[in-house]
């Protein structure tokens, strides 16, 4: 199969594209990161309720189980939303036809 300078310089800028979204990888996990890192110190300042007793107790001392799983339902509607609206934006960016890109 041999490869026509017309194919690839097409693909050049789709390959150039793509190193920069992997060169974006750490700094995309140190956000996700740091964003978990302070819903959990987040949790710190939170009166937690008994998840499994009366929903009426304050927990004076909490395990730390429970405050991860109050840290993921703190991170998980803005993660969502944000992970939505860029769904919706390469979707927007993909609506015209392949020349126009």
């Amino acid at each position: 199969v041999t490869c026509s300078p017309r194919s690839a310089s097409v693909d050049a800028p789709a390959m150039a594209a793509g190193a920069k979204a992997w060169d974006l990888m750490p700094l995309s996990l140190a956000l996700v990161a740091g964003s978990f890192c302070s819903c959990f110190g987040l949790t710190y300042c939170l009166s937690i309720r008994d998840p499994a007793g009366d929903p009426q107790k304050v927990l004076h001392t909490v395990p730390f189980k429970t405050r991860l799983q109050a840290a993921d339902k703190l991170l998980n509607a803005p993660f969502f939303l944000a992970l939505a609206g860029l769904a919706a934006r390469a979707a927007w960016q993909l609506r015209k036809d392949i020349d126009s890109r």
